[in-house]
């Protein structure tokens, strides 16, 4: 009988595809677009094969430490880093990165999502309403949606009511274990099946055409930083493993969850870039919401968009705590701040131009 407090075969699947296919959805279309088919279709596959065979060995050598063959010593990555790493300055500028790599994603999935939340409070309720620091300072509302990802176009805001909306949502569930929130992610994943199918038959009923993708791109510069952005998921999966059944096969999970989301991303970039003229300031969400198709079920299948990304954002923070708490680094009271970090950090990057300054410097 499956144990509660432990992780299944779908919650882990799910668990990783959530983590692999956050913001990364929405991007991948612009990288065939300036890049080409060939080179995004290569970049793809090899780096999901990587990262699968990646994380399958970091597996290996968390399970081959003495007395944790089971897992139950429950070694996270940066547990493994100090077995292996004798030189703390150098064990702490990788705990560093990893830590850092880990808040960007988390940054990227809050904008995103408290961006489309807003798009969906002006088209249910009319308005979205926040705090703006520039060019107006004060409280400001917001009646239509602009060619931006924001529906507050470039203005420098303090608070939206779509970026409220996601912090309280997704702060409660930041404090479970890895296992209870794993549970979560089966909705999660659900609606990501589904909206990828529903994307894809918006794109092809708009009409696409295979010109707008070249065989080999001009610009070679964003391919494999975006990429690598996407499948930065080795970090979780320790901590996967940790709370995975006894008889739980990490393998079939990762290969499962790789699988599907590398489906996804080769789906929708293709469609996405054949179908719409993409650009840094536009992703395929804003564009089915601009097209013909915005008023349809296909068209209101992009608002479920932010609800995936706000259930995906609490894997990233659990693994952080999870990290900061079993190498001593810190206790439980003070890793919870780890929690609320991210939220202040995004604070700058909430206007469209900061956005795109952020998703240049994931791409390089």
């Amino acid at each position: 009988m499956a144990n509660p407090s432990k992780i299944g075969y779908l919650s882990g699947v799910s668990l990783l595809v959530a983590a692999m296919t956050g913001p990364g959805l929405v991007t991948v279309p612009l990288l065939f677009q300036t890049s080409g088919w060939i080179t995004s279709l290569t970049i793809l596959i090899l780096v999901s094969l990587i990262s699968s065979f990646s994380s399958l060995l970091l597996c290996e050598a968390i399970g081959s430490l003495p007395g944790n063959e089971k897992f139950t010593k429950r070694i996270e990555y940066s547990n493994l880093c100090e077995y292996l790493i004798t030189n703390r300055y150098k064990r702490a500028f990788i705990q560093i990165i990893v830590y850092l790599a880990i808040e960007s994603f988390i940054i990227a999935s809050i904008i995103l999502s408290a961006q489309s939340l807003d798009s969906l409070f002006v088209t249910f309720f009319g308005r979205t309403c926040g705090i703006s620091i520039s060019p107006d300072s004060g409280w400001l509302c917001t009646e239509e949606l602009g060619d931006e990802s924001s529906p507050f176009g470039n203005r420098w805001m303090l608070l939206t009511a779509g970026f409220m909306t996601t912090l309280v949502f997704v702060i409660p569930m930041t404090w479970m274990r890895l296992s209870n929130n794993a549970k979560i992610q089966i909705v999660s994943f659900t609606i990501i099946i589904f909206v990828i199918f529903a994307w894809a038959a918006a794109l092809i009923l708009h009409g696409v055409d295979p010109s707008r993708i070249p065989i080999i791109g001009e610009n070679q510069s964003q391919s494999v930083g975006i990429v690598l952005f996407n499948y930065a998921f080795i970090t979780a999966v320790p901590s996967l493993s940790n709370e995975l059944e006894e008889d739980g096969s990490i393998r079939k999970i990762v290969w499962t969850a790789t699988s599907i989301s590398t489906f996804g991303y080769i789906t929708l970039g293709i469609l996405g870039a054949m179908a719409f003229d993409l650009d840094l300031s536009t992703n395929i969400v804003t564009s089915i919401r601009k097209s013909e198709l915005r008023n349809t079920f296909f068209g209101f299948s992009t608002y479920l968009f932010p609800f995936i990304l706000l259930i995906s954002v609490p894997i990233n923070v659990i693994v952080i705590r999870y990290n900061l708490v079993r190498t001593g680094f810190c206790g439980e009271n003070l890793a919870i701040f780890s929690t609320i970090l991210p939220w202040f950090l995004v604070i700058p990057f909430q206007s469209v131009e900061k956005q795109n300054m952020e998703k240049k410097n994931c791409m390089v």
